[in-house]
């Protein structure tokens, strides 16, 4: 089970600052987020990155990466600055799905993100949730 927490949290961690095909409308430039990620097993615990971007691609499917081939499926929609998604994983007998979404506000100079994450290894189940808020701060 202890390789199934780290996993989710790994994949809670790269939630935050994921590159790839699809983009959601950003303002250049130097970028901050602060999330938040809550379990039953830390408690919740909050962290701030700071990042200088030119555009901001997000896509859930890489946050499996380093996952066994076939192991998760990522179902995700693009909708004007929303990008929602939700997955499933059968990893080491256990089981996590979770899903959730990620906006950049009108102006593009900030956004939101929450994932909430469900798993069941051992018998045993919880539930991680994660949110993030990031802003554009300044140029890089």
């Amino acid at each position: 089970m202890n390789r199934m927490v780290t996993a989710l949290l790994g994949v809670c961690m790269v939630m935050n600052l994921t590159h790839a095909a699809d983009t959601l409308p950003i303002t250049p430039g130097l970028w901050e987020i602060t999330g938040t990620t809550t379990n039953p097993f830390l408690g919740s615990r909050t962290y701030t990155n700071q990042e200088c971007m030119t555009e901001f691609k997000f896509d859930p499917k890489e946050m499996m990466e380093g996952m066994p081939k076939d192991a998760c499926s990522v179902n995700t929609n693009l909708s004007g600055k929303t990008m929602s998604y939700d997955m499933q994983c059968n990893i080491d007998g256990g089981t996590m799905t979770g899903n959730g979404s990620f906006t950049v506000s009108g102006d593009g100079n900030s956004a939101t993100g929450k994932m909430v994450m469900n798993g069941s290894f051992g018998g045993e189940s919880m539930e991680m949730t994660v949110t993030s808020e990031g802003k554009r701060i300044g140029d890089c």
